[in-house]
């Protein structure tokens, strides 16, 4: 089946949270994703690194959800679920059972609400975002060292140089109150957009997730933009070495 336009549903709450359902019957099945405008585009100083790290502890639990507990809620549901980040967005997706809607929904509007950070989550998950720097920057390929090298050759101004997963120091260093500030500034309803699409009626779903975020505002984001790119007037190479078997190249 082919997607147009008039496939897709659309509202937006009083609290700015911007909805979106596409209905597809075709299996028994619905995808949950709620992407906050909010990437390594606009981290600056310790905050670097941090719209990553919070992908990372989102789930690690609520007053209502201990940690372990979402994960093992999903997997009873005969869901799956994963997130990413990237240079401007956020975003957390769970995949479910049909029947399972309300389960993914009630998770996702807990963590964005409620997400602990605790103390001890967190200094645990330190050292696996620096061990996930560490895989990225061995590897060769795709998005791994030459793809870092590449930005950070570039561009001169424009946070695109700076990679997403930040610098270790920040990991290691950046406090727990920083962190939060930078999660509190951006995930609010107005910031935030939630796509449904499945075996679900909309109607219904928009009511449902009205409900779910009932109270969920925070205001206005004041979003920190990158300065612009000069335009580019030479041409720039880079060659560097490693313990590799092949040659690999990046043009931008």
């Amino acid at each position: 089946m082919s997607v147009t336009l008039s496939d897709i549903r659309e509202k937006t709450l009083a609290s700015g949270l911007r909805i979106v359902i596409r209905e597809d019957h075709t299996t028994p099945v619905a995808a949950l994703n709620f992407w906050v405008r909010v990437g390594s585009n606009n981290e600056t100083g310790d905050a670097m690194g941090w719209s990553h790290g919070i992908e990372h502890m989102l789930f690690k639990g609520t007053d209502r959800r201990p940690p372990g507990a979402i994960a093992r809620e999903i997997m009873n549901a005969g869901g799956e679920t994963n997130a990413g980040t990237g240079y401007e967005t956020t975003n957390y997706y769970i995949v479910v059972p049909s029947d399972q809607v309300e389960t993914a929904l009630d998770i996702h509007a807990d963590v964005i609400r409620n997400s602990m950070f605790d103390p001890g989550e967190l200094e645990n998950e330190r050292q696996v975002l620096i061990q996930e720097n560490k895989m990225y920057r061995d590897r060769p390929s795709g998005y791994g060292i030459t793809w870092e090298e590449l930005f950070r050759l570039g561009f001169t101004t424009h946070r695109y140089r700076n990679p997403i997963g930040g610098p270790d120091r920040n990991l290691r260093e950046t406090s727990r109150e920083t962190i939060l500030r930078h999660r509190d500034r951006y995930y609010r309803a107005s910031n935030i957009v939630y796509v449904i699409v499945g075996d679900v009626d909309a109607a219904d779903m928009f009511a449902r997730v009205e409900a779910a975020f009932d109270g969920f505002d925070g205001g206005d984001t004041e979003v920190d933009v990158s300065p612009a790119e000069p335009p580019q007037t030479e041409f720039r190479f880079k060659e560097f070495s490693g313990a590799v078997n092949r040659v690999y190249g990046k043009i931008g």
